[in-house]
Parts: structure tokens; sequence; C-alpha cells
């Protein structure tokens, strides 16, 4: 019969290190932290050793406290593995505690050695899943010199639009605004006119320290600040969404309407010259952009999760009808793609997850003409009716908002 000798914990713990190998996203990779970050597709292998050097026989592996959802511990291979869901917000940076317990396996000793180490695991969401877009809202806007004070919901898995009725919001048009994961601001004028998109009640934040019209804004992914800058703003000023206040001159900006897209670090706006600006969300500087991401403010800015955005590459109040397709994070030129109809400016234009939309627009005269665009392809269609915006006979330079 083999001789089999007790394995003391510090031996044992030699072979179930405090960080043991992880492989993220598919490439192997060693920490030096009880931290393990998964991105993705997600296998951690634990140090099952089969050379039994020590005759400390099998190990066997046991675990207690919280996996994420989509996540198991194998005990018998020591393997963990999963993926993560995307069920309404993720916000990236979550932790989930649990712990590995490694146990001698060897039948012949009456007691067993073991060791127990603790283990975060740290989701890494991807900035286009922190946040699953399925619905946006369309507010206020004008036609001829009527100015709207309703809103309509765009529900993006149906493409319908829904009049939510008036006085949801201060009537206005020519403003921009910002979007919370709750609520929709626009800075109309020295008041700050908001919408609850939970309740889909008004909630007005009352005034600011600037009387901007024909403004952009820009706003960081997880929805901390948005900055906005245009005519009669003249910098660029942080509005900051936990205490709803806005702070003055954080880089020079234009004195001109201004379109605008975003991106995952930094944004893009610029004026009724095309001249373009990027703004860079961590150090809050802005400096010439690498090319010119639109021909005139009044040729909105379409943003995406996808690392691109659109701006008109030709008119002003109306006559675009062609994007520029600008890399959000290098600021170069993509293409140049037709819009899905022409002879337009003064777009209603609202992000979703993989497709981006048009709610009324100018060709001349307000209307409730709206598109769809696909951002894997930059190519879309016109729609009709069940998508264009209700309650008005025309609606442009209104507001959009979004939320999960």
């Amino acid at each position: 019969m083999p001789s089999f000798k007790k394995v003391s914990s510090a031996d044992l713990g030699k072979y179930f290190p405090n960080t043991p190998p992880t492989f993220t996203g598919g490439s192997p990779a060693d920490g030096g932290s009880s931290n393990i970050t998964a991105n993705g597709l997600f296998t951690t292998v634990f140090d099952a050793d089969s050379i039994d050097a020590l005759n400390r026989g099998a190990i066997i592996f046991s675990s207690s406290g919280s996996l994420p959802p989509g996540f198991s511990f194998n005990a018998s291979t020591g393997v963990l593995s999963g993926t993560y869901t995307l069920q309404g917000i993720n916000q990236s940076g979550a932790n989930y505690n649990f712990n590995i317990t490694a146990t001698e396996g060897n039948p012949q000793l009456p007691i067993k050695q073991s060791v127990t180490r603790s283990f975060t695991l740290v989701l890494n969401v991807p900035w286009k899943y922190r946040q699953v877009v399925s619905t946006g809202y369309m507010a206020g806007g004008y036609q001829n010199s009527s100015l709207w004070s309703n809103v309509n919901r765009v529900t993006h898995s149906t493409d319908t639009t829904t009049n939510l009725g008036d006085g949801r919001i201060q009537n206005y048009h020519y403003k921009s605004g910002a979007t919370t994961l709750d609520r929709m601001h626009i800075w109309n004028g020295g008041f700050v006119t908001a919408f609850n998109m939970r309740t889909e009640s008004r909630q007005d934040r009352g005034s600011i320290n600037f009387n901007g019209g024909n403004t952009g804004t820009i706003w960081e992914p997880d929805r901390e600040f948005a900055w906005v800058n245009g005519e009669g703003c003249s910098q660029w000023r942080r509005w900051q969404f936990s205490n709803e206040s806005i702070t003055s001159n954080r880089g020079s900006g234009f004195n001109s309407h201004m379109g605008s897209i975003s991106g995952e670090d930094r944004g893009i706006g610029w004026d009724n010259g095309g001249y373009t600006q990027r703004f860079l969300f961590s150090t809050e500087s802005a400096a010439n952009a690498g090319s010119s991401a639109g021909a005139h403010g009044q040729q909105k800015g379409l943003s995406s999760k996808d690392d691109k955005g659109y701006g008109g590459n030709q008119g002003s109040y109306n006559g675009g009808n062609q994007f520029r397709v600008t890399n959000t994070s290098n600021e170069s030129r993509i293409t140049i793609v037709g819009k899905p109809f022409g002879n337009m400016g003064e777009e209603n234009y609202g992000h979703g997850q993989d497709k981006g939309y048009c709610i009324g627009t100018y060709d001349g005269s307000q209307n409730n003409r709206s598109f769809i665009l696909t951002y894997s392809t930059n190519s879309g269609f016109e729609t009709g009716g069940t998508t264009q915006p209700k309650g008005h006979g025309g609606c442009s330079s209104g507001h959009m908002g979004f939320r999960n």
C-alpha cells in the first residue's frame, strides 16, 4: 500500500495561490490582487495540479458567496466560467464577492487540511451595454410661429411613436439638452425644463447662468456630466447631473449654432462654418478636431455607441442630402453617405443600441418626416406615420432623450 503524509495548509496554499490564473476575454493574464475582471466571455482555472508531488491526493474545491448571473463554478475541475447577461442597466464595475476553498482529497486522512481564498469578480461592461437603450422621447420643437410643449415616446422594438400630450415640458425650439438615466433636461434660454422619462411627467429644474439658443450638447457615457456650447453660451459649460447645476468656462467655444456628436471618451461639435472642436471628457479640454464633422450648426448630429457619429455634409437649415460619418475615437472621416431622404436640416435626432432615429425635420417647412438609420451599414429608410411624431402639424428643432 502506498504511504501518505498529511499536507500542511501552507503546502496546500502553494497549489492554490491568492490570484488564480485567469482568462479574460480569451487572453490569459495573471493578476496581482484578488480582483478578477470579467469582460465578455470568461473562464478562470484554479490550479488542481494533477501531479501528486506531496502525496496529498486530489484537490477538492467548493465555493460560497455571490456569483453574477450567468456564471458558475465547477467544483470537480476548478473552473469558474460564464458570460455576463444584458438585462436592464448594466453598470461597469459591479462587484461580486465569493470564496473558493481547496481541500486535500486524500481519503486515508481522517483530518484534511483546507485553504480558503476570497475573491471579488468585477464585471467590466463595455460602453455599448452599460445602458441598453430601448425608448426615446422627442420633446418640443416648432412649426412656423407655434412652439410645442408635447412629448412623443418612441418605442424602439416596434418603431412607433405615442403622443403623451401637451404641457410635458416648457414649449421651446432651437435648444439642446442632456439626458440622465431617468430625466431629460433642456436649456430653454435661462431656464431648465425637464421631463422624467420614468414617470413621463414634467420636472422643471429652475434657472441657469446663461441665456442660450441654438446650442449643442455632448455627454460622457456614464451620465455624470454633460457639456453645452453654442450661440448665447460662447464657451463649454459643464452640467453636473448629481446636483443639476451648471459651471462656466470649461474651454472657449462657439458663438453660432452648434451641432454635435458624443463618443466614449470625447464629444465633437461644429459651428455654422463647419469649424469643428473635440472636447475630451477626462481633462475637460477643447482643441481643433482631426476633421470637420458637420457643415453647419443646423445640420444636427446623430450619435451612436459604435465609435461613430453622423453630421450633415452640406446645407444649413435645410439642404442636407448626405452625412459625414466620423470616427469619434480618433476624429477621422470614415465615409460620406446619403441621408435616407434629402433636403433636410434642424433634425430631431435620438440614438438607440443599433440604430438611430430622426423624428421630425425641416425641408423648407417644419414637418413630421422621419427615418431610421442602421449604424452597421450606415444606411436607412424613411418611415411612415407610425414612427412620425404626433400631436402637431409638423416639428423641427426639438430635442430627444433616451432610456433603457
